[in-house]
């Protein structure tokens, strides 16, 4: 079931889809109000591929733990207080800093990429992954490795390989 109200936070209509599952009944909203409902629940079910996605990018492959900076930055604190005075940076200032930006993206869209090439190597060569994998682990959930599973394969590869020889 489809229903549009009015929601006070956002001041604007919103498209409330109902839909009963297996764990019981549940709402979820969505801004666009010409979506489909089936659209919107098949939304919601990606949406835990890609949090574990998230995860993974944050505390696997550290992700985000990127430290490029510029002065030119504005700071950030935890309590951010309104600046009443906006003023553009200068145009020096200003490709400084888009160059940072770029820096950052281009650091996340790499740790992408490697996470990309982690789950390719798990789905092309599960069995090379658990015959290399020594290390103690109580039982094997599936067929499948992780990511966690061959990045410690590889990385013990690559050490054995290239450092220790």
């Amino acid at each position: 079931m489809t229903i549009n109200l009015l929601w006070k936070p956002t001041g604007r209509l919103i498209r409330f889809v109902l839909a009963i599952t297996g764990r019981g009944p549940i709402v979820l909203m969505c801004s666009d109000l010409n979506q489909e409902p089936l659209i919107v629940i098949q939304l919601y079910c990606v949406r835990t591929r890609i949090e574990i996605m998230f995860d993974m990018l944050k505390n696997l492959i550290c992700g985000f733990s990127y430290h490029f900076w510029s002065k030119l930055m504005p700071r950030h604190s935890r309590r951010p207080k309104s600046n009443k005075d906006l003023k553009r940076p200068s145009e020096n200032a200003l490709a400084k800093v888009n160059f940072c930006w770029e820096a950052y993206e281009r650091f996340v869209m790499l740790a992408v990429i490697a996470l990309g090439l982690l789950q390719l190597i798990a789905a092309k060569y599960p069995n090379d992954i658990w015959n290399h994998f020594d290390t103690y682990s109580r039982t094997r959930s599936r067929q499948l490795p992780s990511e966690r599973t061959v990045k410690y394969v590889v990385s013990a590869d690559f050490l054995f390989c290239y450092v220790y020889r």
